[in-house]
């Protein structure tokens, strides 16, 4: 039995070698390969604000006036407010589980997603600094890139 099988390979195997049509006239096969480094020109910064307060409302009216004491922060590094993105605000009951006890409600965690483009790398320092004094403290990423990829593509 195994040399049937065996033998049923070897035969699917060579016929789809044969199948592959060669030409018969003279040709050249050629394959390449193509590396471009590009110097980063702009950059996307990636923070969160957070507040936990005992009513859902407090929270979020937190969190608003955190993001709104760093857009005013953005206007004096010149970033647009075009160039900032903000998430969804998701509000969320916090509880605290001591031992032996029923779970209590802590409060309520607001939190909002916030992703600046900045086209003048030199003010990353200056952009994060403003983030921190406007009570944003979550970094969660850098993410360095093009303004126009396509170009480098070209």
């Amino acid at each position: 039995m195994w040399r049937s099988i065996l033998s049923l390979c070897l035969f699917c195997t060579s016929a789809a070698t044969m199948a592959i049509e060669v030409p018969q006239a003279p040709h050249l096969l050629v394959s390449g390969n193509a590396e471009q480094k590009v110097e980063p020109d702009m950059l996307t910064l990636r923070v969160a604000v957070t507040a936990l307060e005992k009513k859902g409302i407090d929270a979020k009216q937190q969190v608003d006036k955190r993001v709104a004491a760093f857009f005013g922060q953005l206007e004096g590094l010149g970033i647009k407010r075009s160039d900032v993105e903000a998430g969804n605000l998701v509000i969320s009951p916090e509880y605290q589980y001591p031992q032996n006890r029923k779970p209590e409600l802590a409060g309520y965690r607001a939190q909002r997603q916030l992703a600046v483009k900045l086209y003048q790398l030199d003010k990353l320092s200056q952009l994060m600094d403003a983030a921190l004094k406007s009570g944003l403290e979550s970094v969660s990423q850098i993410e360095f890139g093009l303004k126009d990829p396509q170009a480098a593509r070209e």
